[in-house]
């Protein structure tokens, strides 16, 4: 099982996020990925404690990755960590099971990796990050 699965598929910032979690959580075990395929088959053996997904990926979206992992069950925590950041999104996300909803156009890095942290239990948790990027229940 990894701690943290990283699912995204611009290789650039796939690998610098990677790589800032790697030197800040050296203990975690943490994967990354580029597509949705890829992440539901990682997801099927031992799952994750936390999966930042992006919404944007080859063939199938994160939205249906999320979609997906729900219906099977899987009890990771569902971060959606994309450049689409409307709200028709943001709902459709909070629809599907989704926890945590972070706009890579406002987010600072230092804050995607704390919620990582947080997630996996690395980091003592800041109320107000995490009510920042928490999608509430839908009514």
């Amino acid at each position: 099982m990894c701690d943290i699965l990283l699912v995204e598929d611009n290789r650039i910032f796939r690998e610098t996020l990677y790589e800032s979690l790697v030197a800040r959580y050296p203990a975690a075990k943490i994967e990354a990925v580029e597509t949705g395929e890829a992440a539901l088959d990682v997801t099927s053996g031992d799952p994750p404690k936390t999966v930042l997904l992006d919404i944007s990926l080859p063939g199938i979206s994160g939205l249906e990755v999320a979609e997906k992992m729900r219906s099977r069950n899987v009890p990771a925590t569902i971060v959606i960590l994309t450049g689409n950041d409307y709200p028709e999104y943001q709902e459709a996300a909070r629809d599907r099971g989704v926890e945590f909803f972070i706009s890579k156009n406002t987010a600072r890095l230092d804050e995607i990796l704390s919620l990582a942290g947080i997630l996996i239990g690395s980091e003592t948790p800041l109320d107000r990050l995490t009510e920042k990027y928490r999608l509430s229940p839908s009514d």
